[in-house]
């Protein structure tokens, strides 16, 4: 056991050392975003531009990972050839599902927020959606093909880039961005990930070899577990949106840009061990098992120590220069790195539960969203944005707890094989 956790270990700087190219670009720009933006578009529109992110986050978030949960638990035979659980027809009909429904919960989300947009932006806006929907197939392909650093490459990466690039481009020509900002948002989806998803689906599609298992109740028990794992991440700017309004939306936006930086090692060690921890469980491995968790765990909480710290000291001189009325928002988002840094902890627990435990992670999480929705609710009527901050870093914090002890005493019950 300690020979495998150390070769774990090892791997994880091997690994990361490998991906650091494309994962420091992609954080790179994300906070190149995070300045940049606000001076692009202004105070108002960049609470805009907030509110269609988070619509569009919850909308691909919901339908885009169980998809690529349902081929991580597929078999790799070989680079291109997959042996799945499930019927392939199937498979089809829960992919064009999925993109439907992701498309109609963007439209439902954006609704809600108060937010108006013409017919011609509405359909941009849903086929944007339904198009990040299925980046799940082409995700999930690369990451059971141990091709952990090439899966937000697109999606985290190139996409922004050119949604950056062609705002910016257009504010220094015309003067003023406002008007397209709906459909550069959208055409960032199409013009980018169009054909790479839709090619990586094909290629998925017509090298899989399906099993008789039908997996529409596995489907369902994840739409509903990601719906709100989503919602929690994602509805605290939709709620204060429809609640507050204005330029403070995009302030608190910023925020919630900048602590989701926290979350890279997490998400990293999710996407590198998810599929080896339900590999481990097969095969009925005790020592994989738990040598695969304690590695994304160490992976995991490390990177988010590394960011928190310098963010918490450098945070009141770093936040006005950003924005200046962000000077005044040192405590929220203090409150915001907390909850971060205990996700960076227990963060990969709950990627190994959702995955191998849908159902109880769907009934914890229908717990822990109904008590956090309600929280962020009173909180942000009652005290504005240091309310939401509160609502969100206890639910954060909550959540972690909750989904470590089901974890904890789930793995204990699973059969260990001998060594």
């Amino acid at each position: 056991m300690s020979s495998l956790r150390t070769r774990l270990i090892s791997e994880n700087f091997l690994v990361f050392s490998r991906a650091l190219g494309v994962k420091g670009l992609v954080l790179g720009l994300n906070a190149t975003t995070i300045v940049l933006l606000p001076w692009v578009l202004g105070a108002d529109s960049y609470a805009g531009f907030a509110i269609l992110s988070s619509a569009m986050a919850l909308a691909v978030g919901t339908f885009r990972t169980p998809i690529e949960i349902l081929i991580q638990r597929s078999f790799q035979t070989n680079a291109e050839n997959f042996s799945t659980f499930y019927d392939l027809s199937n498979f089809r009909f829960l992919l064009i599902l999925s993109m439907l429904a992701g498309a109609l919960l963007s439209f439902a989300t954006l609704s809600f927020s108060g937010y108006e947009m013409e017919m011609v932006a509405v359909v941009l806006f849903g086929l944007g959606a339904a198009v990040g929907v299925i980046s799940g197939a082409r995700r999930g392909s690369l990451i059971v093909s141990h091709q952990t650093d090439r899966v937000d490459i697109l999606d985290l990466l190139l996409r922004p880039a050119f949604f950056l690039l062609a705002i910016s481009s257009y504010k220094i020509v015309f003067g003023s961005a406002e008007t397209v900002l709906i459909a550069m948002f959208a055409l960032s989806f199409l013009l980018v990930l169009c054909v790479p998803n839709i090619c990586a689906l094909r290629l998925l599609l017509s090298n899989a070899v399906g099993g008789a298992a039908r997996g529409t109740l596995d489907w369902i028990k994840l739409v509903l577990s990601t719906s709100l794992s989503a919602l929690r991440q994602n509805g605290d700017v939709i709620l204060l949106a429809s609640i507050v309004g204005g330029p403070i939306v995009g302030s608190y936006f910023i925020l919630v840009r900048i602590t989701d930086l926290l979350a890279f090692g997490n998400n990293y060690a999710n996407l590198r061990y998810t599929h080896r921890f339900a590999k481990a469980v097969r095969d009925g491995d005790g020592v994989a098992r738990r040598a695969t968790v304690r590695a994304a765990t160490r992976l995991s909480f490390a990177v988010a120590l590394i960011g928190a710290v310098p963010a918490l000291a450098l945070g009141p001189w770093v936040l006005p220069m950003i924005q200046e009325n962000l000077a005044d928002l040192y405590l929220p988002f203090a409150i915001l790195i907390s909850g971060q840094i205990v996700n960076g902890m227990f963060g990969p627990r709950g990627a190994f539960l959702t995955s191998q435990w849908p159902g109880l992670s769907l009934a914890i999480k229908a717990v822990n969203s109904t008590f956090g929705l309600v929280l962020l609710y009173f909180l942000t009527a009652e005290f504005g944005l240091i309310g939401t901050a509160c609502a969100v870093a206890t639910s954060t914090i909550t959540a972690n707890l909750l989904v470590a002890a089901a974890f904890w005493r789930l793995s204990c019950s699973l059969p260990q094989k001998q060594s």
